[in-house]
């Protein structure tokens, strides 16, 4: 068994938009990964908000299928797009 998984949250630390117990909770349940939601849906495009929303909604609704598109299909996809990473 390893400490990391393929997909992930990634636990910024904005002050100020949401509760810190909140992120805190949700990123906590996820242990770290190479890439993530957030990372394969506009990155540097995205808010602190956005980023933080994407997180819950994979955590809330996880599935392996999902980290399957995340990894095979988004993943390939923002990396041959090469948007959102400056």
């Amino acid at each position: 068994m390893t400490d990391e998984s393929q997909t992930d949250t990634s636990p910024s630390t904005s002050a100020g938009i949401f509760p810190s117990g909140l992120i805190r909770r949700y990123s906590g349940l996820v242990l770290p990964g190479i890439t993530g939601l957030w990372q394969v849906s506009g990155r540097s495009d995205l808010s602190y908000q956005e980023r933080v929303r994407l997180d819950m909604y994979y955590v809330r609704n996880y599935s392996i299928w999902m980290d399957f598109q995340i990894l095979f299909i988004k993943t390939a996809r923002a990396v041959l797009r090469a948007e959102g990473a400056y």
